[in-house]
């Protein structure tokens, strides 16, 4: 083997090995169509509630209209707003804190752990945007991702104890339907947005900049994993890393992605997307890592979801059903007035019964 074949499969190695302990797990991914559109996949991994049960999650519409005031520590002004767009998405906590979402523009936005972030202190002499509150506000207020983005250079965002009864470690992927994707990062206390439209892929530790690099230097010495590669031979996907680990996931998305190029048409990238989440399921209670989520319990992939930001739909499955339900937000009441709504999407048909099929008439 030669020595810079051997540095990337140990560096991989490592990686897989040592990011599980570092931070939460989740994965996000594009999947394209041969006509210019595409699907946003994304799974969530996190540790059990005390109970034992996944954690504790409900889809919210919001509507137009609604006044926000981003949650801060005593003494530290927070940034206010008001909804100008409605949006849908899942929340966790006491509160409302979404982990991604979608608004009526197809802005979407989703929050995955990065242990590797540093943030800017808190501030008492201007306001301050709990990192907590970051998707509803995007969602709230843009009507593009480049709008978004440039926006978010001149707001102070601070990291503050969420009603999770913990700080969240976070970094962001904005996109839109015209395909421009964003990875928002804090590193050192200062922004750092990463244009990552030609890629797509994102999961956690280390930061997007490593990741994207170890991708290169994994298909220079595994060309027949690389797409573009005249050596491509995707045999059984020999060398492709198989842990759970983030550096692992990133690398399993997007070589399969990559070597499957882009399919027929929507409902085949729905479908598509889901296929790749299934690579990177967590099989409850088997991967168990200390520290790891609100009761340290074992880890699982608690949902998935998959947004098409062209027809505004909305797709998940939960760890306890594995059937892929939908939302359609062109029937949602977005309107100002309209009432805050929300669901838990726990709980569903475990199966699908078809013995009448097999019976015949």
């Amino acid at each position: 083997m030669r020595r810079s074949s051997f540095y990337c499969t140990a560096m991989i190695a490592c990686s897989a090995l040592l990011m599980p302990l570092r931070g939460n797990a989740c994965t996000y991914f594009a999947v394209s169509t041969n006509d210019g559109e595409h699907v946003i996949a994304r799974s969530l991994e996190f540790g059990t509630e005390s109970d034992g049960s996944s954690l504790k999650t409900n889809f919210m519409t919001v509507p137009r209209g609604q006044p926000h005031t981003s949650r801060t520590d005593a003494r530290i002004p927070p940034v206010t707003w008001t909804n100008r767009l409605g949006y849908f998405g899942p929340v966790h906590g006491k509160g409302t804190i979404f982990s991604e979402g979608m608004n009526e523009e197809g802005v979407s936005i989703a929050a995955l752990w990065l242990n590797d972030g540093v943030y800017p202190e808190p501030v008492v002499d201007t306001e301050n945007l709990s990192n907590a509150d970051l998707v509803p506000w995007v969602l709230g207020q843009f009507d593009s991702a480049r709008s978004a983005v440039e926006a978010l250079k001149n707001v102070h965002v601070s990291q503050h104890m969420t009603s999770l009864g913990i700080p969240l470690p976070l970094h962001w992927s904005v996109a839109d339907k015209t395909g421009v994707s964003y990875v928002v990062e804090y590193i050192d206390g200062k922004l750092v947005v990463t244009d990552n439209s030609d890629l797509r892929v994102m999961t956690n530790s280390p930061r997007i900049e490593w990741q994207r690099r170890n991708l290169s230097e994994f298909k220079s010495n595994y060309p027949q994993l690389d797409s573009s590669s005249p050596q491509r031979n995707p045999e059984f996907l020999s060398g492709l890393p198989g842990s759970v680990g983030s550096p692992s996931r990133f690398l399993r998305i997007a070589i399969q992605r990559d070597l499957l190029g882009n399919v027929k048409d929507v409902a085949t990238a729905l479908n598509t997307a889901i296929h790749l989440l299934n690579s990177v399921d967590y099989v409850p209670g088997v991967p168990f890592l200390e520290g790891r989520g609100v009761s340290s319990g074992p880890q699982q992939t608690s949902w998935i979801t998959v947004i098409d930001p062209h027809n505004l739909h909305y797709y998940f499955r939960t760890q306890d059903s594995m059937n892929v339900h939908q939302v359609d937000l062109t029937r949602l009441d977005f309107s100002e007035g309209a009432a805050t709504t929300s669901f838990n999407p726990y709980g569903g048909t475990t199966f699908i019964d078809v013995t009448a099929k097999a019976i015949g008439p």
